[in-house]
């Protein structure tokens, strides 16, 4: 008897720390695979910047200055201020 009220109260906690630890390790999945897209996200962000850039270069050099302004303004965290000049 004293076996079977053991293996009734050990059997459903095992189950329950092997599901705690599936999820976690999903959970760090995904964390994981999130952290890779932010990283993707910013190099086409930089991408689109450069081309961006690029195609300013061959409108005229006032857009490159406004557009510099605008995005250096943007990466010092003030964006009140880069809404004021001419957004890209």
């Amino acid at each position: 008897m004293r076996l079977s009220r053991t293996l009734v109260l050990l059997v459903p906690a095992l189950l329950v720390l092997l599901v705690v630890v599936m999820l976690r390790s999903e959970t760090a999945r995904l964390h994981y695979d999130l952290s890779q897209l932010d990283q993707r996200a910013d190099s086409l962000l930089g991408e689109l910047r450069e081309l961006d850039l690029e195609l300013a270069r061959q409108r005229s050099p006032a857009a490159i200055r406004a557009r510099a302004e605008y995005w250096r303004l943007r990466a010092l965290g003030l964006d009140g201020l880069a809404a004021r000049v001419e957004a890209p």
